[in-house]
C-alpha cells in the first residue's frame, strides 16, 4: 500500500473491506539511490495558491469540506494532494480544521494554527482565511524579492569563479612550460599563480573534497541551535546586511502581531505565536520578553523602547496606538512603512554589490595578466 502517512493507509484499507492486522511504514526505496524529495516538497508558491484558493472558495460560503475536495481534485502536485486529502480524512472525522493542519508543523506554523484557530472560534473563518491569504502572498512577495535580488550578483560570482577555475587547469599550465624554459627567475605573483595552478590540476580532489566538506559541514551544523544562533547573530550584525534582515525580521514582526490582533487572539498569545515564526532567535527572545512585560502589566511603548531591537518609532507609534485604541491599524501601518525600507535596502545592497564585484572582477583580471605579461615582457627584452 501506497501512502503519504500511516491513518491514510489504514483508511483506504478499511474502505476495501480489509481488516488491518499489523501495519509498519517503510520508506519508498528512491529512484538509483537518490532521493527525489527535493523536487516534489511543498514550496512556499504551493501554500501560497493552497489559502488563496481555499479562502475564494469559503468566502463564496462553500462548505470547508467541499472546498478541500475541490482544491484536491485540481491539485497535480502528489504531495500537496496527499496532504488535502489527509486533512480532508481528519475533518470527516470530526476534527477542526486546525487541529489537522497542526498535523503538518513543517508547512504551517504556529501562526497559522493560532489564527485559523481563533477564526472558528470567532465563527469568521472566511475572514481569517483571506486574512492568511494575503499575508502570505505579501510574504512570498518580500522573500521573491529579496532572492531575486541576489541572482544577478550570485551569477557573476558563480562566473567568476568558473572561469578562474578553467584557467587554472587548462590555460595556465600552458604558459607555465613556455615561462619555465626561459629560463628567467619568475615575479612573486607569476611565481603564486604557477603553484596554485599545480596544485588545482594536480588535487583537484582534495580542493573538490574540502568544497563538500565545507557545504555538507555548514548545513549539519545548522542543525543544531548552536549553529543557527551563530547565523542569526551574524544576520544582524554584518554591516549592510544587518540593514536587510532587521527590516525582514520588523516587517514580519508588525505585519503578523496585526494580523492576529485583528483576528481576535489576544495580544499575549499574539506575542508568542508572533516569536515562533520570527526565524531569528534574537527577535524571538525580545518578543518573549515583551509579552512577559504586557503580563506584568506594563504598555507596550515602555517594552518597545527598552528593547535595542525595535527602532524607536516602533515604541513611539504603539504609544499612539494604545492611546486611541487602534494598534492593529498602527502596527499595519509599520509594516508598510518597513516593507518599503526592505525594498530601498534590497536595490541599495544591490547597488553596493555590483560595483564591488567589479573592483573584485577587475583586481583579479590585473593580477593575472601582470603575472602572465610581466615574465613574456621580460623574455621579449632578454631576446
Amino acid at each position: 500500500m501506497e501512502a503519504s502517512n500511516k491513518t491514510l493507509a489504514e483508511n483506504t484499507l478499511h474502505e476495501q473491506g480489509l481488516t488491518v492486522i499489523s501495519l509498519e511504514a517503510r520508506e519508498k526505496p528512491p529512484l538509483l539511490g537518490i532521493s527525489l524529495n527535493f523536487f516534489n516538497r511543498i514550496t512556499a508558491k504551493d501554500k501560497l495558491m493552497f489559502f488563496r484558493q481555499f479562502a475564494t472558495m469559503i468566502e463564496a460560503t462553500l462548505p470547508v469540506l467541499q472546498a478541500l475536495k475541490i482544491l484536491s481534485g485540481q491539485t497535480k502536485k502528489v504531495k500537496l494532494k496527499d496532504m488535502i486529502d489527509h486533512i480532508i480524512q481528519e475533518v470527516e472525522g470530526g476534527s477542526s480544521l486546525s487541529a489537522a493542519l497542526a498535523q503538518y508543523p513543517h508547512i504551517f506554523s504556529e501562526f497559522y494554527i493560532g489564527m485559523i484557530r481563533a477564526g472558528e472560534t470567532s465563527g469568521n473563518l472566511d475572514q481569517t482565511l483571506l486574512y492568511l491569504a494575503d499575508q502570505t502572498e505579501k510574504d512570498y512577495d518580500l522573500m521573491s524579492k529579496v532572492k531575486g535580488a541576489m541572482i544577478y550578483p550570485a551569477f557573476i560570482v558563480v562566473g567568476m569563479v568558473a572561469v578562474g577555475i578553467l584557467m587554472m587547469i587548462f590555460v595556465i599550465p600552458q604558459l607555465t612550460s613556455v615561462l619555465e624554459e626561459g629560463g628567467q627567475a619568475l615575479p612573486f605573483t607569476t611565481r603564486i599563480l604557477v603553484g596554485t595552478s599545480k596544485a588545482l590540476k594536480g588535487y583537484w580532489w582534495a580542493f573538490l573534497g574540502g568544497l563538500l566538506g565545507l557545504v555538507v559541514g555548514g548545513r549539519i551544523l545548522l542543525r543544531y541551535p548552536s549553529g543557527q544562533r551563530i547565523v542569526d547573530f551574524l544576520k544582524i550584525k554584518i554591516p549592510v546586511v544587518s540593514m536587510l534582515f532587521s527590516r525582514i525580521y520588523l516587517v514580519r514582526f508588525t505585519r503578523n502581531l496585526s494580523t492576529l490582533l485583528a483576528g481576535g487572539v489576544p495580544i499575549g498569545e499574539a506575542l508568542k505565536i508572533v516569536s515562533g515564526v520570527m526565524d531569528n532567535w534574537i527577535y524571538s527572545d525580545a518578543c518573549l520578553r515583551v509579552r512577559q512585560g504586557i503580563e506584568s502589566g506594563e504598555s507596550l511603548a515602555r517594552i518597545f523602547k527598552r528593547e535595542p531591537v525595535f527602532p524607536p518609532i516602533v515604541s513611539q507609534m504603539a504609544r499612539v496606538g494604545e492611546r486611541t485604541g487602534r494598534l492593529v491599524d498602527v502596527l499595519k501601518k509599520l509594516s508598510e512603512f518597513y516593507d518599503r525600507e526592505v525594498n530601498e535596502a534590497v536595490k541599495g545592497l544591490v547597488s553596493l554589490i555590483e560595483p564591488a564585484i567589479m573592483v573584485i572582477l577587475g583586481l583579479g583580471v590585473a593580477v593575472m595578466v601582470s603575472a602572465i605579461l610581466l615574465p613574456i615582457y621580460g623574455m621579449a627584452n632578454a631576446v
